[in-house]
C-alpha cells in the first residue's frame, strides 16, 4: 500500500508507536496488518 502513496495508520492518542521487527517487516512489505491473527493457528491431526 505504501507504493500506492498511502497508508493508513491506526489512531491513537498516542504520537509515537512502536514496531518490533516482526512488524515493521509486515509494513513495508504491504500486509495487511489488519487481516492478522493474535491466535496462532492451530492444526488436527487424527
Amino acid at each position: 500500500r505504501l507504493h500506492r502513496g498511502r497508508f493508513v495508520w491506526p489512531r491513537s492518542d498516542r504520537e509515537i508507536f512502536t514496531l518490533d521487527t516482526h512488524e515493521w517487516q509486515w509494513l513495508i512489505t504491504g500486509i495487511d496488518w489488519q487481516r492478522l491473527s493474535a491466535k496462532p493457528m492451530g492444526f488436527v491431526c487424527g
